[in-house]
């Protein structure tokens, strides 16, 4: 232990000759740290701010403007159209209208009053997974935290009635093993950008 210490100890007395030595080897051992701590903490931030949002609610019920209520309050969630359910695939991922698309199925009100599990949809661009991923993480802690709502009976347009659950089943289209040389490797080839 003693001899290793002594070894850090002539290491650094080596870098501080060094540095006294060359007084430019100063300046870059300064701001090299400054210079990586800006960038790594704020330029390359993965927080997602603004994300357009199409919506195809089925339903049209209290029920599903409660839950289309939830994405929307967060602040990450912004409304940018509705779709129908055999075009929101192409409006998120072709057409661009939205990076995700919240799919409410037609029976969805009442499947919450019955009590029973009730199954949305949530489509993602999977252009940038890592975007994606962000996305589908607050996507289904909006569910999580709506269907613990209904089940706690603290849902305002419900009431004190008990109702069912709200189970998402996240599924990933065009890169279901979320591989990133799937979209990395095309992403760097100019022709197919």
């Amino acid at each position: 232990m003693e001899e290793n210490l002594r070894i850090i100890w002539e290491i650094v007395k080596k870098e501080f000759y060094q540095i006294r030595q060359d007084r430019r080897m100063l300046g870059i051992s300064v701001a090299a740290p400054i210079l990586q701590v800006l960038l790594l903490g704020y330029a390359a931030t993965t927080d997602i701010r603004y994300s357009n949002m199409v919506i195809c609610d089925e339903d049209r019920t209290e029920e599903s403007r409660a839950l289309i209520r939830r994405f929307t309050n967060v602040g990450v969630f912004h409304p940018a159209g509705e779709c129908q359910r055999a075009r929101c695939h192409r409006q998120v991922s072709g057409e661009r209208k939205g990076s995700i698309a919240l799919l409410i199925p037609r029976d969805f009100g009442s499947k919450v009053l019955a009590r029973t599990t009730v199954q949305v949809q949530v489509i993602l661009d999977g252009a940038d997974a890592n975007s994606a991923n962000v996305l589908l993480s607050y996507a289904t802690q909006i569910i999580n935290s709506h269907s613990q709502a209904l089940q706690a009976g603290v849902v305002p347009a419900f009431g004190r009635r008990s109702v069912g659950i709200v189970a998402p089943e996240p599924r990933v289209w065009f890169n279901p093993d979320l591989l990133s040389s799937n979209f990395m490797v095309p992403g760097s080839l100019p022709w197919c950008s």
